[in-house]
């Protein structure tokens, strides 16, 4: 299996589906050998096509045809997606071995014990000999609200507007909508994944 990755910072999973996930399927679809896509696009604004192959396929050839097909559809992407970059990499949808993480007492809630796997563990893991790739399932990003006072902001000739430019043209989701997800054989294919709060960075409150 080879998989592509992507984000589209600020748009709903709707937008990643139209404006990413479309154009890249479209292009990868028919590539030697091929077997069938299966794409996950997130309200945070990942997207992620697995693309499977024959057995017996060479995985390193696969990997510089997809790369290639998937060059072909990067005209056609959102700037924001071309600035954070595509990357095409082999995979195995086969799991070695799972680890679990825990708090015995029950000091750490699961958003902690997911946040210090990210930042502790996971990249030490990868270092391993032998290790390909580590997924963190119980991740789970912190979330920060900030509320602003526009007369504050008026006195300092600033509107909240100004803040947002870099996510004007992404379509952003009001409420949570319910998992979707769809396979189809040699063709397109997409599917929705429950979204997670998305942190707020380098936000300030007035």
């Amino acid at each position: 299996m080879i998989q592509v990755t992507t984000t589209y910072r600020g748009a709903a999973a709707e937008a990643v589906m139209e404006s990413v996930a479309t154009p890249i399927e479209s292009k990868v679809n028919g590539v030697d050998k091929l077997l069938y896509l299966q794409s996950f696009n997130a309200n945070d604004g990942k997207m992620t096509l697995n693309v499977y192959f024959d057995v017996g396929t060479d995985v390193d050839i696969m990997q510089v045809n997809t790369q290639n097909r998937v060059g072909q559809a990067e005209a056609q992407l959102p700037d924001a997606v071309k600035r954070e970059g595509v990357v095409v990499d082999r995979s195995s949808p086969d799991i070695l071995l799972a680890i679990g993480l825990s708090s015995p007492k029950g000091t750490y809630d699961s958003v902690f014990l997911g946040n210090y796997l990210d930042i502790n563990l996971v990249d030490a893991i990868k270092r391993v000999k032998g290790v390909g790739s580590v997924q963190n399932f119980a991740a789970q990003d912190y979330s920060m609200r900030v509320w602003l006072r526009p007369d504050k902001l008026a006195f300092l000739g600033i509107t909240p507007a100004g803040h947002l430019e870099c996510h004007q043209g992404a379509k952003r989701s009001v409420a949570r909508r319910p998992d979707r997800r769809r396979t189809r054989a040699a063709g397109p294919g997409d599917a929705i994944q429950r979204p997670r709060p998305r942190p707020a960075q380098g936000s300030t409150g007035v």
